[in-house]
């Protein structure tokens, strides 16, 4: 006689919180309009931390800093790296509130990314950049 045991599939696995992300900068500029959505967001590579967007519709780089400060670089539609990408300057915002800070649990043994980004700024170059994005569990 076999017995047989039904277990829920949850007691096998172990779910962790998927990357949540969520707002929008507005971009006006040399490089034409565009809007950052802050929908996906991922970790980045050796040149920055985190990204939010994607690369085919505009994205917002953020890098930290040993001292601590964010960088924010706004890449437009269709840029790969940082090249093309426009650092902004904080004495260029009224707003400029950009943090990205270790979250609670690991990814691929790397603790996954938690932040915000809020910005008004405006350049003398006609360049503009408003908006807000919060992520977390950025992996």
């Amino acid at each position: 006689m076999v017995a047989a045991v039904t277990l829920p599939l949850a007691a096998f696995f172990v779910f962790g919180m998927g990357p949540e992300s969520e707002g929008t900068l507005r971009v006006s500029g040399p490089n034409g309009d565009f809007t950052v959505e802050g929908a996906e967001c991922a970790r980045g590579a050796e040149d920055y931390d985190v990204a939010l967007g994607r690369r085919e519709a505009g994205r917002a780089l953020l890098v930290r800093a040993e001292s601590g400060a964010t960088r924010v670089l706004i890449a437009p539609p269709g840029c790969a790296g940082l090249d093309c990408a426009r650092a902004l300057e904080r004495d260029d915002c009224e707003r400029f509130e950009a943090l990205v800070r270790d979250g609670d649990h690991l990814a691929n043994r790397y603790p996954v990314l938690d932040g915000h980004l809020r910005l008004r700024c405006a350049s003398a170059a006609d360049s503009s950049v408003e908006g807000s994005i919060t992520f977390q569990g950025c992996e």
